[in-house]
């Protein structure tokens, strides 16, 4: 069933044959996973010379006092059934692109697409649940995905209409897309509109698909809101902090947000120091009796430079006289603990001799 569904894909056109090849790939599937594993696998021909040219090329060769034509050799591929679940996943992509684009059906069915072009198509028309499915099983970067969710949603912000009952064209094709998705909202009292629901389902993904010590996708965003001028909504400057304030710091200062940047500055220096640790995701803080923890101080520099360069503006004036306090008294309390990791140390040794 698998062969008879590839040859469809190279063969045939049409919904009807993409439509019969994904019954013969589930059919298949279905048997490999009643198998043993050992044997869950099938072979698959890889394409050669055809066996005409190769004839062809034999009797021009004969009586020519050449060397002997060598036959080609059949090449194939033996494929588990993850290959084969892959290779479903993107033949699925394609029958869900056409539900979104019946026009596009000659182009869609008549080539095989890679993972990337899939991506980029089904997040050109709002299947991002899909396209994420897919990124996972082909080991491919969430980040093309993030960037078109994020700007989905800055155009559904700026939307003129945000009435749930008379939303313009972009807005009411943007419900579509969203039905297409998990977002992840509960029922609540208040509707919302198109935009707050595109808001929640890149939100939703962020929380999801963070892995740990890993900001990429946050600065993705972020960077993108950033270089259109935008404010960067609450709920994500609060899960950057806990990811990577000092990176967010450096966004503020690479996009001259001096005054984000120094309120940032000043939280991350407190949160060092014991008072809301939990915000930036610290485990501990600075205490004789816990591992160390650390200042972005190149980022700080940077910050202070620019405060200076901006004083005759009382409000820079202000932040920068702040900022210089928090880091005097970090710099006391960072000498003071210094001093009593040293004679704890010493206590231990002299205690050991």
């Amino acid at each position: 069933m698998y062969e008879y569904g590839a040859r469809l894909g190279q063969e045939a056109r049409g919904l009807k044959a993409l439509q019969q090849q994904a019954r013969c790939y589930l059919a298949a599937l279905n048997v490999l996973r009643l198998v043993s594993p050992q044997y869950a696998w099938v072979v698959k021909s890889l394409p050669t010379a055809a066996a005409k040219d190769v004839e062809m090329l034999d009797g021009d060769m004969e009586g020519s006092g050449g060397p002997p034509v060598k036959p080609l050799e059949k090449k194939v591929e033996v494929l588990d059934l993850k290959d084969i679940e892959k290779e479903y996943l993107l033949l699925h992509a394609k029958l869900k692109l056409l539900q979104k684009e019946a026009d596009a059906i000659t182009h869609i069915s008549g080539k095989p697409m890679s993972a990337a072009e899939t991506i980029t198509l089904l997040c050109n028309v709002g299947l991002f649940d899909l396209a994420i499915q897919i990124s996972k099983a082909f080991g491919l970067p969430l980040t093309p995905i993030f960037e078109t969710l994020t700007s989905w949603c800055m155009r559904l912000s700026q939307s003129s209409s945000y009435s749930i009952a008379q939303d313009d064209a972009l807005t009411a094709a943007a419900w579509d897309w969203l039905d297409s998705n998990e977002t992840g909202s509960q029922q609540s009292a208040k509707e919302l509109t198109s935009a707050e629901q595109a808001w929640r389902l890149l939100q939703r993904y962020l929380a999801t698909y963070r892995e740990a010590a890993d900001s990429r996708y946050h600065r993705c965003v972020a960077t993108r809101l950033l270089a259109l001028g935008l404010t960067l909504p609450t709920w994500l400057v609060g899960a950057y902090k806990v990811v990577n304030a000092p990176e967010l710091l450096r966004l503020y200062i690479d996009f001259d947000l001096l005054l984000p940047a120094a309120y940032l500055a000043m939280e991350y220096i407190d949160a060092v120091l014991g008072s809301g640790k939990e915000h930036f995701g610290l485990k501990v803080a600075l205490h004789a009796t816990t591992p160390a923890v650390w200042l972005p101080y190149t980022e700080l520099d940077k910050l202070l430079v620019l405060l200076k360069a901006v004083q005759m503006e009382p409000t820079y004036a202000k932040l920068y006289q702040d900022i210089h306090a928090k880091l005097n008294g970090y710099f006391e309390t960072l000498q003071r603990v210094s001093i009593d990791m040293i004679r704890t140390k010493l206590q231990v040794a002299n205690t050991n001799i």
